[in-house]
């Protein structure tokens, strides 16, 4: 591993590490839960913040680990740009903050089609059938499993109230 990927992972990492810690702690605000039952709808996102804040902290170490090794002096992944992947990175993250923000609003249902939309654009699908059946499938599929079988219940949003 090259000095820039050892310090590229150990900055992904850093960042995962501190979003992880981020959704910890909005995670009561955003979930309701009642008092003493063993598995809240709150659960499911507090394991998988935690794994990620784990995933994060395990590549920290590795970047941090691996961060005296050498390379060959010249790095392919350096003379790529990073502008347009750094770009999306952050557009994806924009997209993530806002449908969170939308969801009390909108809904579960038309901010997820919406997003998912979103995001599979930003990522090279320019499909434009697969991206309304995923836009307008995925989402009330995923809603009645977590309706139905996890009997965790999604917002509908204001709007439709």
């Amino acid at each position: 591993m090259s000095l820039a990927e050892a310090r590229r992972d150990a900055f992904s990492g850093a960042v995962l590490l501190a979003g992880a810690v981020a959704l910890w702690l909005a995670i009561p605000h955003q979930v309701q839960t009642l008092d003493g039952e063993s598995l809240t709808p709150a659960s499911a996102p507090r394991a998988l913040t935690a794994l990620l804040g784990l995933l994060g902290a395990l590549l920290v170490v590795r970047g941090v680990a691996s961060s005296g090794a050498r390379g060959d002096g010249v790095d392919a992944e350096e003379e790529r740009p990073r502008g347009p992947r750094l770009a999306r990175a952050g557009a994806a993250f924009a997209l993530l903050v806002a449908y969170v923000g939308a969801m009390p609003v909108l809904g579960y249902l038309v901010s997820t089609g919406l997003v998912l939309a979103a995001l599979a654009w930003l990522f090279g699908l320019r499909r434009p059938l697969v991206l309304a059946l995923l836009a307008i499938g995925t989402p009330p599929l995923l809603f009645y499993f977590f309706r139905y079988t996890l009997l965790v219940l999604l917002p509908i949003g204001s709007v439709f109230r």
